[in-house]
């Protein structure tokens, strides 16, 4: 008999876990918003990017000399920095963070711009470069 009560019990105690371990699980989390994903409209006529010779900041020049040589990939990049929504600077491209002075003194259109270069000399495409800036990047 008391075998029983003991077995009884112990189950009585697991079940009870189970149930406090439910109740104590999180909840199914509201899924975040959706990312606000930038498409860029390339100008045309293109604007000229300024000479990377000009800047000594090694990363700040080597975005504006990929800027010079590969202006095709960072019409394609969005940036999402606020250039591209700002009617101050109304960029149309991450490219376009390249023709003033603007990708200068803004890291995240340098970031993107190298990081943009650096998929390109790996061989990715282009459409899952632009996937994989939009993914890092939108909000």
């Amino acid at each position: 008999m008391t075998l029983g009560i003991k077995s009884a019990a112990g189950l009585l105690a697991l079940l009870f876990g189970a149930v406090a371990l439910l109740l104590a699980a999180p909840q199914t989390a509201t899924p975040p918003p959706p990312a606000k994903v930038i498409v860029p409209k390339p100008r045309t006529p293109r604007r000229v990017s300024l000479d990377p010779a000009q800047f000594t900041d090694p990363d700040t020049r080597k975005a504006y000399q990929i800027a010079k040589d590969n202006p095709k990939l960072l019409e394609k990049m969005a940036c999402y920095c606020g250039c591209m929504t700002s009617p101050e600077d109304a960029h149309t491209s991450n490219y376009e963070c390249f023709v003033d002075k603007h990708g200068a003194g803004c890291a995240m259109c340098r970031r993107i711009a190298l990081e943009a270069q650096q998929m390109a000399t790996l061989g990715t495409k282009v459409t899952d470069i632009k996937r994989e800036i939009d993914a890092r990047y939108a909000h």
